[in-house]
């Protein structure tokens, strides 16, 4: 009798190995067997049951009914050096379990199935079954073929941890702008504080009682360092403490800044602190001589001098149309100079919708092609007593507001249009010169302020506390009511004026005023 070997491989993918049910399959339920169990892995397999039907040759259709056995895994690995099975298919160096079943049959066709089996001798859970249609047997000869069953791995994922280490800002400088010692009622603290790691900061101050901070806007220094001052307003002679903590910031899940300190653990803190402390005196006990031709203002730290120039008109105007809307125009709320944030349908809320005060009161040119210069409007403001108002601007570009000759903000990037900036400002009784002006890099877009008050003493002493005021019913005077008339300020267009003043429309002649300041000598 003559061998032949008729190898063919009937593997399934992973995703297709779970078993189907078995449960009128004919290689079950057999006995008289000691299955073994897989050493190999950790999978179910004790054994192999085998079905042998035959079939007819042409058509695959069975014939009778199949012939059904059960076989122990063998006490050998394949290839286990057998030149015969070493590469064809096994690699010479692996070691695969297997069961042997021999059967005489008469010469035809024969589909074959092998199902691995558990302990138990039922259908495995992790591998499966694996079968060859059509074998050929013949006359003297035995057809030996080769099935793999494919059993399921174990899923795996993974879990990569990143951790950063940040570090505390540190203070490195405090000024007094003029001195901690104030013969008047308020004095400025500068602090000039660095981040290790070179996140950007913010100052909070707080004090006592009866003491009036308004935060300044930070600046960024070029050594890396960022200088934010605070203009601290006294109830009366006396020592004070403000207490001055800078915190560095991170972004947000909505992309604000916020300070890194949220982000921690409860009980974990990323700041800076010192109290610094502010002396007022009587003004009796201070002494300021001014140079000649300017006089002491009113807050006695300084030699003011009102200058007056003529306004040069540049031969055209341009008018006032509604800016664009865009969903990204104040989508990330108001900002306040502390850092705090609020998000709703009057500042703006998201970038879904296009609300908020950019969109609401937004403006430019009726003109195309007004770009790549300053442009903007002249307000007046006569306040009857002392108080405190807050100024909102933002725009496509750039924005800044001017006081009386003096740049009181500015503005620029991306999140000039996509925050509303909330600027305090503390006014005496008197009559003052506001310019609001705008400037597009490329294409016209819009330009927004509103200028709200008065409020009352404390109001903007802080974030939350100017959070919490009704802008909405307190507006001045606001740049959507501007549609259909003219800008007032331009570089090509309107009044210019030389730097330090403000065009001043209060009169009935257009002029160029400011106020010039000089130290005490």
């Amino acid at each position: 009798m003559k061998k032949t070997i008729a190898a063919a491989i009937a593997a399934c993918a992973l995703s297709a190995c779970a078993p189907a049910d078995q449960t009128d399959d004919p290689m079950l339920g057999q006995t008289g067997i000691n299955l073994r169990s897989d050493i190999l892995a950790d999978t179910d397999v004790a054994g192999m049951g085998y079905a042998i039907t035959a079939v007819d040759c042409d058509t695959g259709e069975a014939i009778g009914e199949p012939i059904a056995a059960a076989r122990d895994l063998e006490d050998l690995l394949l290839p286990g050096g057998h030149p015969g099975f070493e590469n064809q298919p096994f690699d010479a160096a692996s070691g695969h379990l297997f069961a042997d079943h021999f059967q005489a049959l008469e010469p035809g066709c024969y589909d074959v199935t092998v199902q691995p089996l558990d302990a138990a001798g039922a259908a495995s859970q992790h591998c499966a079954p694996a079968s060859e249609s059509g074998v050929a047997v013949v006359a003297e000869q035995v057809t030996e073929i080769l099935l793999i069953s494919q059993c399921v791995g174990d899923e795996i994922g993974a879990l990569d941890v990143i951790a950063a280490i940040n570090h505390a800002p540190e203070i490195v400088d405090v000024q007094y702008e003029p001195s901690k010692f104030t013969c008047g009622d308020r004095t400025t603290i500068c602090v000039t504080s660095r981040d290790p790691d070179g996140d950007p900061t913010v100052l909070v101050a707080s004090a006592e009682d009866g003491v009036e901070l308004a935060a300044q806007r930070p600046v960024r220094n070029e050594d890396g360092t960022t200088t934010q001052c605070v203009t601290v307003a006294v109830p009366g002679p006396g020592e004070y403490g403000v207490e001055l903590s800078v915190f560095d910031q991170m972004n947000g899940p909505e992309g604000q800044l916020v300070t890194v300190e949220s982000l921690l653990a409860e009980g974990q803190t990323s700041h800076a602190t010192l109290t610094a402390p502010v002396h007022a005196m009587e003004a009796e006990a201070c002494l300021c001589a001014c140079p000649e031709g300017f006089a002491l203002n009113a807050a006695g730290d300084a030699c003011e001098r009102n200058v007056e120039e003529e306004a040069v008109f540049n031969g055209a105007e341009v008018n006032v149309c509604e800016g664009d809307d865009r969903d990204e125009y104040g989508a990330l709320g108001a900002i306040f100079p502390d850092g705090t944030i609020v998000q709703n349908d009057f500042f703006g809320n998201d970038f879904e919708t296009p609300e908020g005060r950019l969109n609401d009161v937004g403006i430019w040119t009726c003109e195309a092609g007004v770009v790549r210069e300053w442009i903007g409007f002249s307000f007046c403001l006569t306040v009857e007593e002392a108080g405190e108002y807050v100024i909102g601007t933002a725009g496509d570009d750039n924005t800044r507001i001017i006081l009386d000759g003096q740049e009181l903000f500015h503005n620029e990037g991306q999140n000039a249009f996509r925050h509303w900036w909330m600027i305090p400002v503390q006014l005496d009784a008197g009559t003052y010169v506001f310019e609001l002006e705008g400037w597009d890099f490329g294409v016209a877009a819009t330009l927004g302020a509103e200028i709200y008050g008065p409020f009352a003493p404390g109001s903007t002493a802080d974030g939350a506390t100017m959070a919490a005021l009704d802008y909405a019913n307190n507006i001045l005077w606001s740049t959507g009511d501007q549609v259909g008339g003219v800008f007032h300020t331009g570089d090509n267009s309107g009044y210019s004026c030389p730097e330090g003043t403000s065009l001043n429309l209060c009169g009935d002649v257009p002029s160029c005023t400011g106020t010039q300041v000089a130290e005490c000598q």
